[in-house]
């Protein structure tokens, strides 16, 4: 192979393994605030949440949902536990 297909090929490998990187520190930064102490940030953070839904996040709202002291984002927690819940399978977890 020529140095341009090598380099190439070590870029978009580069490339994937950033992406990744980025995509970890976001959904961790995202979970830490869902338990931050304004309430604007909650939001934010659940609303994020609910638009990437996995079996980890499911974990995360039951505890979110438990925590949460305002019965707003409470309910709103738990309307979006309950849709993922359905989404993946697990109908027992609301």
């Amino acid at each position: 192979m020529r140095a341009r297909t090598w380099a190439l090929i070590a870029g978009a490998v580069l490339g994937l393994g950033v992406g990744r990187q980025l995509a970890v520190r976001r959904r961790r930064s995202h979970a830490r605030e869902l338990f931050h102490s304004r309430p604007p940030v909650r939001y934010r953070a659940l609303s994020w949440i609910a638009r990437h839904p996995s079996r980890r996040a499911l974990d995360l709202l039951q505890r979110y949902v438990d925590w949460e002291p305002i019965p707003m984002l409470q309910r709103r927690g738990v309307m979006v536990l309950g849709r993922m819940s359905a989404l993946m399978g697990r109908g027992d977890a609301a």
